[in-house]
């Protein structure tokens, strides 16, 4: 909901440094227009609030990222500047008042508003209140409207929850921690150990939930000891065993390429016994 006016107000100690008489424009959700939606996935947890005729407020967490709130807008400003960030009840509750939260960086992007952690959990602190985190700050096309920009506490608490449980369950790993993975052997061993089948159930188990991974290179090599043509053979044998396995754990096996490398294609010396240690492995590359 949006109001504009023309009015006398007072200034509250510490907000914004405005004039006595001012435009004004008011952006927020309504009684029957606040909604708090929740979308939760294994690598991500949303929570949405659109703000009628202004944009979208985002409660956000990632795997190994902090809790981050955001406000995308329809306009984006111009250039950066600060907003005064504070709290303010309900109507019906007549014995809180309101809280001065502080100044925040106004971005010149069409998400102008960014808090990392330590800010997101006062203001989720204030919403499970019932306060109404308020922005206000001087309007982006010429500074003379004051804007107040108002986030409904209503039903924010159960989708709060849904939030939290879908934390509880976020992947403690990225696409960074699983895109490209090595297995060493020792000679003409093929057999996948316990902590290489580990290793592919991390991989596996993330790829089921990324729509965005397109196949998985899955590369076996070999040291220049013994004769090539069985040395390829090894190497071809160390490539499928993994593609097997990925294969029991659920991926499509048009997903899954198998390469097998020759000692012609040795990365490291195999002049020297660690340089063959080394050159018996598969490298497992998975691709977005």
């Amino acid at each position: 909901m949006k109001w504009k006016s023309h009015y006398f107000f007072y200034v509250l100690t510490g907000l914004l440094a405005l004039p006595a008489q001012a435009n004004y424009q008011i952006y927020g959700a309504n009684l029957e227009q606040s909604r708090w939606s929740a979308d939760s996935h294994p690598l991500y947890c949303y929570l949405r609030h659109e703000i009628p005729d202004y944009g979208t407020a985002v409660l956000s967490r990632k795997p190994r990222q902090e809790l981050s709130f955001t406000i995308s807008v329809l306009l984006a400003p111009k250039r950066p500047s600060h907003a005064m960030l504070y709290t303010e009840p309900p109507p019906w509750n007549h014995f809180a008042h309101p809280r001065q939260l502080g100044s925040i960086p106004v971005l010149d992007s069409i998400t102008p508003f960014y808090l990392n952690n330590g800010w997101a959990r006062r203001l989720i602190v204030e919403l499970e209140e019932g306060m109404i985190p308020v922005l206000r700050y001087n309007d982006w096309i010429d500074g003379d409207d004051d804007i107040k920009v108002r986030i409904s506490s209503v039903n924010f608490r159960d989708a709060w929850r849904e939030f939290v449980e879908c934390e509880r369950n976020l992947f403690t790993y990225t696409y960074e921690d699983i895109r490209f993975s090595v297995f060493q052997y020792g000679f003409n061993k093929v057999a996948l150990d316990a902590s290489a089948r580990q290793r592919l159930d991390r991989i596996a188990e993330y790829v089921k939930v990324d729509p965005d991974i397109e196949k998985i290179r899955i590369d076996g090599y070999t040291d220049s000891k013994g004769f090539s043509r069985i040395n390829i053979k090894v190497a071809r044998k160390r490539a499928d065993a993994v593609k097997r396995y990925l294969r029991k754990k659920g991926l499509p096996a048009a997903m899954l390429e198998t390469h097998a490398h020759s000692e012609k294609n040795a990365k490291f010396s195999n002049r020297t016994r660690k340089g063959r240690d080394l050159n018996r492995r598969v490298e497992v590359t998975v691709f977005k």
